[in-house]
């Protein structure tokens, strides 16, 4: 099984001390292209008893070529990590740290089909979310969401930086998925936390324009 990018791979399975004996088989740990040599803590762990990684977010084929803005190269997102069942089959569940959100305003609905948000927010598109969202820069760089019943697309383009451009797909669950950004990374997260995505980007400007057909499944929460 390849991973995307300089992605990585897991596999559940039961460790007794001496030797891991695996259950299942290998599962894509992020489908984006620049998640990357996450480290782990065992604590401290949060109330629900999950410790935390935090992974690069780089991709070794073209990060010599992403030009430099007093550092090349970020750390994602702390992600607590658990295990959740899903059609008879365990999988791992990441969802951010519960302390991040807090650096985070209440979610404001989206009313109109097009709005500026700010570079640093977190996007909330809910279960029913079914079309298509566009973030752009109003130059070079957009990133883009299409949903239908299987699968979030996601779609990141940069006609300055054409090495960044990526195609990922992301499988839909029950819930809906949540957009954490900031002026250098897209993290994709769904609700469950089985599906991730990890994207560099570099919007050329503190403002972003939201498009979507879909307003009413929307939601912006903004850094405090």
């Amino acid at each position: 099984h390849d991973a995307p990018g300089s992605g990585a791979l897991y596999r559940v399975g039961s460790f007794d001390g001496h030797a891991f004996t695996p259950v299942g088989h290998w599962q894509v740990l992020d489908h984006g292209r620049d998640f990357y040599a996450a480290i782990a803590w065992n604590g401290p762990r949060d109330d629900l008893g999950r410790f935390a990684w935090i992974g690069w977010m780089g991709n070794h084929a073209y990060q010599p070529h992403l030009p430099r803005k007093g550092w090349r190269g970020v750390m994602s997102l702390p992600r607590r990590m658990g295990l959740r069942e899903c059609n008879n089959e365990l999988l791992l569940a990441q969802t951010v740290e519960p302390s991040v959100c807090n650096l985070f305003t209440d979610p404001e609905e989206v009313t109109a089909d097009e709005m500026t948000v700010p570079v640093s927010c977190r996007i909330d598109l809910a279960a029913d979310f079914h079309g298509q969202l566009r973030l752009d820069d109003g130059g070079n760089s957009c990133f883009t969401v299409i949903a239908d019943d299987q699968c979030w697309q996601l779609l990141r383009d940069d006609t300055a930086l054409p090495f960044l451009n990526a195609r990922s797909g992301l499988q839909r669950s029950d819930g809906g998925l949540t957009l954490w950004i900031d002026s250098e990374t897209i993290e994709a997260i769904s609700l469950d936390g089985t599906q991730c995505g990890g994207f560099q980007h570099r919007p050329a400007c503190e403002v972003l324009t939201l498009a979507t057909d879909c307003p009413e499944c929307v939601s912006v929460a903004r850094l405090r």
